[in-house]
């Protein structure tokens, strides 16, 4: 005989409030059910208003229950020892979970689901009746609920039997699973999951709820340990519901698996309220009114300015007859163009809107209670009446009435302090699994949340001494931060303040604005940041951080300051020796002293090259980027005497060179005619005469430059340069990652840009001698190494005979130089530049040499607080192709368009080609001629 406590009947009795609550709620259930309650078992009980007494629930159920038989769904013999157990059947909850996964997956953790949905049933079953204590159980539960009303609807009837035949079916297949495991469930008042939840929960599982769709106040209050919201606005519903809920730890996680197409919601709304024409969408609700459905298509399809009208089915809609019969177009799968939509009452209207959609509710489409969700009345989605239909309806829309403030508690993207410190818990969630790292998650959080939402207190109490965090542990996580370019760093940057320093969170600031932005600081100010670490108190627990600082100033000084600012930095370092620093700091160093000749003297003090004790790969790293030669140990004529060098220097890496890029230059060969570039005048001339005559002929020229970051173009699933090393450039240069189809669409269009172009800039011998030192292991260690050889794979498997290449940095060899543009210029039809250049910094560097056409670009993210350029909302890859439009009706033959955009931007070169005109890819010269202070330091 089977023995149960005295709790089951507590869950059993809650899950009742939590199948019925959503019923008693909505008047139009018994429609939703429609045919599954038209049941002569039920017309018997009801009364003459169409209700079911409580007696009549309570003797009708106490029946049924004791016919009760069920399969016993039997549980896998291997349970993964990362595991969890889930029940999820349809497609929308199956993608919670998969979200789930993906999510434990970022933090390099793995998770296994264990679906209950999918075990196999018994072949006997067991009855209820043969089960005296369960049948007693639930005969008690059924007598506590339904005395509490006089009367209830077929519907709730229906629904609570249906959960009483899933709560025996879960408590006899669950009760032999291992009570270390968590429940996980995205369904949180339909029968089957709430019965397995409350098994579940009486059987000790730690329950986790995602939540699938958006919620009202008619929804059940939470009852989990862990609830995974979707917004803001749902975390505020369930904290109305239940306000002394202490059990529930929600978090609120962004459910678009897919990153964001739009930054800001009402421009592409805006687009679509101008259109003069659009294409429509309908969504329907599972429960949808025939005749209404038929008569709104019918008025659209003849509607001025729509071009075509779809329908999109609930996912549990299946009988396409009604559609069929009516030549009604159906789309099965999600619509990515931009549109407008129309939905009934449907959640589905705020992931429309998170893509940029503008989205109507027409409420005859179903007969759920109007605004049901309160979309319209908050202000977020419009109401489309009988008297809109037959005109352009949507450019009547006036968007001073979208309310941005409700919508962002709709998308947890939008930068609100709310939505920054539900962010911030997202690594929590790993947590949930692997308690061991709780400690460490709950400390970075606990930072994170403190600088990111509560900024201006957090500098304050660093000001005054009461920063709870040691410096280095804050430096090191900044750092993290900044190594994965997290977008929230930009809000960061508008507390930096070069005239003002007094904590270790503020120089972290102010430098890391100089070093990314391109802010440039005046002396005073650097003398400022000197005083701040001269004074900086030292002591075994601050080594660390005083270390990091004296490095960091080192590199701004040696990029910005005047050479007494830099003496007396030097003169009162602690911790930091220039000949302790890295080699490429010391190739800085001494190429400072070179352009500081009446300083040579007292620099030298602290490091004379001549003086070092240099080792082969040193030598010929100062002979490449300083232009100093020790001795003639490192003398080359051309690049593959410096790959030898090289190779021999550096003979750890051999065997990858040889493979990956010596290989690829012995391929090329003969064409491989300005890899010298920087050494040798007669390429740079001979560079300079191949563009001169293609302006002259008015033939179509494109240069494309191809560097570590353009492994982003190449990037497959067995490259070096992998998708977490893509989707951190994109970080590093959009401020967020692609959608996929943008991406794809992005790649395709650079793929065949550069497969088109007539002179390629590759990474040459040159690049991998700057980037590499005695200690490195690899021409793989570190992203950028990853993609420069991703981007010598790729072009390999695009080259053609007709294709010529240069050293990567042929535009500072070459084009960084004014007299060289100009004497372009000279040939040009027309001149056109596209960069995100301010119209003040371009008139400064181009508005004294030619007349130019300019067409502006959205800048880099980095680049953003720049005033040297101009930032909008929409980064580059979402608006190209706009601009490739532009080009083509600005070119005419024998333009010289001379381009600095970014990865994004190469289709622009071949765009110019394709109206035989030359396109020229200045990269960082372009930055450079603008004054933009980006460029490498080394």
């Amino acid at each position: 005989m089977n023995h149960y406590n005295a709790n089951l009947i507590n869950h059993l009795v809650s899950g009742f409030g939590i199948v019925l609550s959503v019923i008693e709620t909505n008047n139009t259930y018994d429609e939703i059910l429609g045919e599954k309650i038209d049941r002569f078992e039920y017309k018997s009980i009801v009364n003459k208003a169409g209700m079911v007494s409580s007696g009549n629930a309570i003797k009708f159920l106490t029946e049924k229950v004791s016919e009760i038989s069920v399969h016993i769904l039997l549980q896998p013999h291997y349970l993964p020892k990362n595991g969890f157990i889930t029940f999820a059947s349809t497609a929308n909850n199956l993608r919670e979970i998969e979200f789930l996964e993906n999510l434990v997956s970022k933090n390099e953790k793995s998770i296994k689901r264990i679906n209950i949905s999918e075990w196999i049933s018994s072949q006997s079953k067991v009855k209820v009746k043969d089960d005296f204590n369960l049948f007693h159980v639930l005969k008690s539960g059924i007598l506590e609920q339904f005395t509490k009303k006089a009367e209830i609807r077929i519907s709730s009837l229906h629904q609570s039997y249906n959960y009483i035949v899933f709560f025996v079916q879960a408590l006899y297949s669950l009760k032999a699973l291992p009570r270390d495991y968590k429940f996980v469930i995205a369904n949180d008042h339909s029968p089957k999951p709430v019965a397995f939840t409350k098994v579940a929960q009486y059987l000790g599982l730690e329950t986790i709820y995602i939540q699938h769709a958006e919620v009202t106040e008619n929804f059940p209050a939470l009852d989990f340990d862990w609830a995974l919201l979707r917004n803001y606005h749902s975390r505020n519903v369930y904290t109305k519901l239940s306000p002394n809920n202490t059990k529930t730890k929600m978090v609120v996680v962004n459910r678009v698996l897919e990153p964001k197409s739009i930054i800001d919601v009402r421009e592409s709304l805006r687009e679509l309220v101008n259109a003069r024409s659009c294409n429509i969408v309908i969504y329907l609700s599972s429960v949808f009114c025939k005749s209404s459905v038929e008569r709104l298509f019918n008025k659209l399809i003849c509607t001025e300015g729509v071009d075509s009208v779809y329908i999109k089915l609930h996912p549990s809609t299946k009988d396409l007859n009604f559609f069929e019969s009516l030549n009604i177009p159906v789309v099965n799968e999600h619509v990515l163009y931009q549109h407008i939509a129309i939905c009934g009452n449907s959640s589905v209207a705020v992931e429309l809107l998170k893509k940029g959609n503008l989205v109507f509710n027409y409420f005859r489409l179903d007969n759920i209670l109007s605004d049901y969700y309160g979309f319209v009345k908050q202000g977020i989605t419009f109401e489309l009446n009988e008297a809109d239909l037959g005109r352009k309806f949507w450019m009547s829309v006036d968007l001073e009435n979208f309310n941005n403030e409700c919508w962002s508690l709709y998308d947890p993207s939008v930068l609100t302090p709310q939505n920054v410190i539900e962010r911030l818990k997202v690594p929590l969630i790993t947590s949930i699994f692997f308690s061991e790292e709780l400690h460490v998650i709950m400390r970075d959080f606990s930072f994170d949340r403190d600088i990111f939402a509560f900024t201006e207190r957090f500098i304050h109490l660093c000001r005054t001494s009461q920063c709870r965090y040691d410096d280095f542990y804050l430096i090191k996580r900044l750092e993290t931060h900044f190594s994965e370019r997290n977008p929230l760093l930009s809000y960061l940057f508008k507390f930096a303040d070069l005239t003002r320093i007094e904590s270790v969170f503020e120089f972290w600031l102010n430098i890391k604005l100089i070093e990314w932005t391109g802010s440039v600081p005046s002396q005073e100010d650097l003398v400022l940041h000197i005083e701040y670490v001269k004074n900086y108190e030292l002591s075994r627990v601050s080594r660390k951080a005083l270390g990091w600082m004296e490095s960091k100033l080192f590199d701004v000084l040696v990029r910005h300051s005047h050479p007494e600012n830099l003496l007396f930095f030097l003169k009162n370092v602690r911790i930091l020796k220039v000949p302790s620093l890295g080699i490429n700091k010391k190739i800085a160093y001494v190429n400072y002293v070179k352009l500081h000749s009446d300083f040579e003297k007292g620099l030298h003090e602290f490091y004379n090259p001549r003086r070092a004790s240099l080792s082969i790969l040193e030598k010929l790293k100062f002979k490449t980027q300083a232009g100093f030669a020790a001795d003639d140990s490192v003398n080359f004529d051309n690049f593959k005497d410096a790959e030898r060098l090289f190779i021999q220097a550096l003979p750890t890496v051999k065997d990858e060179f040889l493979d990956s890029v010596s290989v690829f230059y012995d391929k090329i060969k003969s064409r491989a005619c300005f890899i010298d570039v920087k050494y040798s005048e007669e390429q740079r001339q001979k560079f300079i005469s191949l563009v001169i005559a293609k302006l002259q002929d008015r033939k179509g020229f494109s240069f494309i430059r191809l560097s570590d970051g353009e492994g982003f173009i190449f990037h497959n699933e067995h490259s070096s340069f992998d998708s977490s090393d893509s989707k951190n450039r994109q970080r590093h240069w959009w401020g967020t990652e692609l959608p996929k189809a943008v991406e794809d669409d992005l790649r395709t269009d650079l793929i065949n840009s550069v497969k088109n172009a007539d002179v390629l800039g590759v990474p040459s011998v040159y690049r991998f001698i700057r980037d590499h030192s005695d200690k490195s292991v690899s021409l793989k260690q570190n992203l950028q190494g990853r993609g420069l050889l991703t981007v010598l794979d790729g072009v390999t498997r695009i080259d053609s005979d007709s294709i010529l290449y240069s050293d990567d940095k042929l535009n500072i060899a070459v084009l960084n130089n004014i007299a060289i543009i100009e004497q372009l210029a000279s040939y040009a039809k027309k001149v056109i530049i596209i960069n995100s250049g301010s119209l003040e910094a371009m008139n400064t560097a181009f508005g004294n040499s030619f007349e130019f056409v300019h067409i502006q670009i959205p800048t880099h993210f980095k680049t953003a607080t720049n005033s040297k350029y101009k930032y909008t909302n929409k980064p580059l890859p979402f608006v190209y192709k706009t601009i490739e439009r532009k080009l083509s009706k600005e070119c005419v033959p024998g333009s010289l368009v001379l381009v600095g955009a970014g990865v994004a931007g190469k289709s622009f070169m071949d765009i110019a080609k394709k109206h035989n005109s030359v396109g020229l890819d200045l990269g960082s010269a372009m930055d450079q001629y603008i004054g933009g202070e980006i460029h490498s330091l080394f």
